[in-house]
């Protein structure tokens, strides 16, 4: 195709530009806009940027009649002004009828003898064949303008919108008024069926927030358990299917003692929900057979065929995490806990804590305990048994690198001393609530304080000075301290002390009061390159300050 020619658009052409439907494929629309009589066909295809696609179109648009060289222009669009004119005598029944064809023809001479009026329904041209003299027909009814069509009978979308909105509020209307308050006796004896124990339900309703969930208020299960809110999901499913559909509960403000946990059938493998997959709980409040709490947790467990598979509580504060697992009558559980307080009227904090724990009706046994607090790490076991007359605490551990500062801090704020602790303890409690075992605690410690000091009492000083001397304040400094030390709320009793500075030592024994009041007996030993000095010291006072007098 020669690059140079210009082409116009002819009235059909025109025609098809203002009606998108005339001309739908896009590669002739695209062509079709862009010529304008002025533009060759090499500048087409430069600007659109595909000299082929533009030679194509120009081709068929061309044999559709839409388009004619620049220079038959003029004539064609003469010509069907001439068309328009002969169409305006005519009748304008023979115009308009869509029942028939005209009785009155125009000349078809005056027609152009291109095909290009004809057209597929759907714009596309139809490309010319044998050369025929044009003829017009009335339009048929199906080809008959859009004002003169019989619109079709059926449902508008206002409509079904309208019957959608009337279903739901319908359906809302329905869910508000339902008489759940009834169900609420089928909940309980369907429940009491599950567990194999009687359940009792206050109250029964539907809450739509956060999401649409049934639920029960003030059951009790047996004689103890009590559950404060019971929810379950998804409305329709319970109601066309029934309890045995459940695949989520949500148990809220649950108050049960181990014994009576460790007897529910999902701990047991017989609970009778093979679909539930899911217990989210929120404040279980876990007590012994007296009232004392244990402590309250929050989190889910998840079960497969209606027994325990696992599942993950934790504390309030979020300090301490549980990770559960059935092990036949007990409850394995492995414990983490961050800046958790075990004691809460003590300010000591644990700052990391593992540990595995084996559950029982009475007591929980605690093995594999690694914490760190007070800049140093604890290792050992330990149980907590509970009974009708309070708790009892027994435990052995290990202790490596603590902070004598940091002991002393939390334990006898009035001790103002230095220096890295090891040692070994074992330590028993008894107490009817927490704070009776807190301050219940006995231990007894073996334990070596490595390059230490103690402010407030000037052991060498007193020794240099001799018999009768009274030294008051002061600090010592100390290479290696051991002592045996039995500590319990009233006292602190330390026995077998061995301090060695170098060249002076001592030993000797003492006790301490709760009020900061120290009485000790000591010996030191000052060696010398040419004899051994020993002298008695008889240290007293109340922390943080003492005196330390020479004996003979």
């Amino acid at each position: 195709m020669d690059s140079g020619l210009v082409y116009a658009k002819t009235p059909i052409g025109d025609e098809a530009v203002r009606q998108s439907t005339r001309v739908v494929q896009r590669n002739l629309r695209l062509v079709l806009v862009q010529i304008d009589g002025k533009t060759t066909v090499g500048e087409l295809g430069n600007k659109i940027g595909n000299q082929r696609l533009v030679e194509s179109a120009i081709k068929e648009l061309e044999e559709g009649g839409f388009i004619v060289p620049s220079a038959q222009a003029a004539a064609v669009w003469e010509m069907d002004r001439h068309v328009a004119a002969h169409r305006e005598q005519v009748s304008a029944i023979s115009q308009f009828s869509s029942f028939g064809a005209s009785s009155v023809l125009p000349d078809t001479s005056l027609v152009p003898h291109s095909r290009s009026s004809q057209f597929s329904s759907f714009g596309k041209p139809i490309l010319p064949a044998e050369r025929q003299p044009a003829v017009l027909e009335a339009p048929s009814a199906e080809e008959a303008p859009p004002a003169f069509r019989q619109p079709r009978a059926g449902i508008s979308g206002s409509m079904l919108l309208k019957l959608a909105l009337v279903l739901v509020l319908a359906v809302a209307l329905g869910l508000v008024f339902f008489p759940y308050d009834g169900q609420k006796e089928r909940l309980a004896a369907s429940m009491t069926r599950l567990l194999g124990t009687p359940v009792k339900v206050d109250a029964f309703a539907l809450r739509l927030l956060p999401k649409p969930h049934w639920e029960a208020a003030g059951v009790r299960i047996g004689d103890s358990i009590t559950v404060g809110r019971l929810g379950l999901a998804s409305p329709l499913s319970i109601a066309f299917g029934g309890v045995n559909g459940v695949e989520t509960l949500m148990l809220g403000d649950v108050v049960a003692t181990p014994a009576q946990l460790l007897s529910l059938p999902l701990l047991q493998g017989n609970l009778p929900l093979p679909a539930l997959k899911q217990i989210f709980i929120e404040n279980l409040a876990v007590r012994t057979d007296s009232g004392l709490p244990l402590g309250a947790f929050n989190g889910q467990l998840n079960l497969a065929g209606g027994v325990l598979r696992d599942g993950q509580l934790e504390n309030p504060e979020r300090s301490l995490q549980l990770r559960l697992s059935a092990n036949g009558g007990a409850l394995d559980i492995a414990l983490e806990g961050r800046g958790w307080k075990p004691f809460p009227s003590s300010l000591l904090s644990l700052d990391g804590l593992q540990a595995k724990a084996t559950l029982h009706a009475d007591r929980v046994d605690v093995e594999n305990i690694d914490t760190i607090f007070l800049g140093g790490i604890m290792k050992g076991r330990g149980s907590l048994s509970w009974a009708s007359a309070g708790l009892q605490l027994d435990g052995t551990a290990n202790l490596a690198r603590f902070s004598l500062r940091q002991v002393a801090a939390a334990f006898v704020p009035k001790l103002s001393a230095e220096g890295e602790v090891n040692g070994a303890l074992r330590l028993t409690a008894r107490g009817t609530d927490w704070d009776a075992l807190w301050s219940a605690i006995a231990v007894t410690a073996d334990v070596e304080v490595l390059r230490g000091t103690m402010s407030g009492v000037d052991l060498g000083e007193a020794a240099r000075r001799g018999a009768g001397a009274a030294v008051r304040a002061g600090s010592t400094r100390f290479d290696r301290l051991t002592a045996r030390l039995d500590i319990n709320a009233n006292r602190t009793q330390f026995s077998n002390l061995m301090l060695d500075a170098g060249l002076v030592s001592a030993s000797g024994q003492g006790r301490g009061a709760a009020g900061g009041e120290i009485d000790a007996n000591l010996v030191s030993t000052v060696r010398t390159s040419v004899s051994t000095l020993r002298t008695p010291l008889k240290v007293e006072g109340k922390l943080p300050v003492l005196t330390v007098t020479a004996g003979r």
